[in-house]
């Protein structure tokens, strides 16, 4: 299964590629990860709209697959591709969730719309139900 159109737009955004891009460098640098997950940890504490079930599960996934990857102690540049992948997509999406001024603004109304599909399809990428993630990547680049 493909993203739906309108998060296919929201994943080849300005907003969302400059947090691919951050990702490329956090990926490398484990205490730029710890500080992520904090400032996803204060953002579901202040933002009422992450608390709601649906995005706290997935955003509670995504955080997962970055912790256990902290926890491995695992080389970044030792992971195969697609695994290297996930976790950049993952890093990218939760960039994208504590990024207050991406495609729509965090404190307009409505604004974690665009963040709630982000997270969503990067949580269906992390469990490997949105398909190959290398393959999802290159999707975006163009």
């Amino acid at each position: 299964m493909t993203a739906d159109p309108v998060t296919r737009r929201l994943l080849a955004s300005a907003s969302f590629t400059r947090c691919r891009a951050v990702a490329e460098v956090k990926v490398r640098q484990p205490v730029q990860l710890q500080t992520l997950l904090a400032e996803v940890e204060l953002r579901a504490i202040e933002c009422e709209a992450v608390r709601v079930q649906p995005l706290a599960v997935m955003i509670d996934i995504a955080a997962a697959v970055v912790e256990a990857f902290l926890e491995s102690g695992a080389d970044y540049d030792a992971l195969d591709a697609a695994r290297s992948a996930r976790l950049r997509l993952v890093v990218a999406g939760l960039e994208y969730l504590v990024m207050d001024h991406d495609v729509i603004p965090d404190d307009q109304k409505h604004g974690m719309v665009d963040d709630l599909a982000v997270v969503r399809w990067v949580a269906r990428v992390a469990s490997g139900a949105e398909g190959h993630p290398v393959d999802e990547l290159s999707e975006f680049d163009d």
